[in-house]
């Protein structure tokens, strides 16, 4: 029963993660922000690290047979490992990008930005309320503090376009 739970949970996610990144993408070339484009290019990693923690935990619920007499467990644990490596690298994205900007600032639309920050926390703040109770496997945890620092990140937008 919780495991199906889970499973749903992942699902939507999944679901409103889509959703939210088409806006993002739509708006972002609406009003021509390379902002908004970026952080909708961004999301689209939070949609493959959540479709990765779905399917290793759809995999891991495998029963063991004679090939693979752990069975299917340690999955999750390469699922965490390679959400633990997206992370990385945007984060160091993120840094070149904060860096190139220091230097070459970029006037934007403070209350549009505002907006799509506000969506953003919104629904990355409410993935990882939907994966909180979940967060003691491995593999939800790294999609847990994945959507939970997105929706920090959208925070930050929303104050900044303030």
């Amino acid at each position: 029963m919780i495991q199906t739970l889970l499973i749903k949970r992942l699902k939507f996610g999944i679901i409103v993660n889509i959703v939210f990144t088409l806006f993002e993408f739509f708006v972002g070339f609406y009003i021509g922000s390379l902002a908004l484009i970026s952080d909708a290019a961004h999301n689209l990693t939070d949609i493959i690290s959540l479709c990765i923690s779905y399917v290793a935990h759809l995999l891991s619920s495998r029963k063991k047979t004679p090939h693979k007499t752990f069975g299917y467990g340690k999955l999750t644990f390469l699922a965490a490992l390679m959400n633990a490596g997206i992370l990385a690298l945007l984060s160091l994205y993120i840094f070149y990008e904060s860096y190139e900007r220091l230097f070459a600032p970029i006037m934007l639309k403070g209350d549009i930005v505002m907006l799509i920050g506000l969506a953003g926390v919104l629904t990355n703040g409410g993935i990882a309320f939907l994966l909180f109770a979940y967060r003691a496997d491995l593999n939800i945890k790294s999609a847990f503090l994945n959507a939970l620092y997105d929706a920090l990140a959208s925070a930050g937008a929303l104050c900044a376009g303030f």
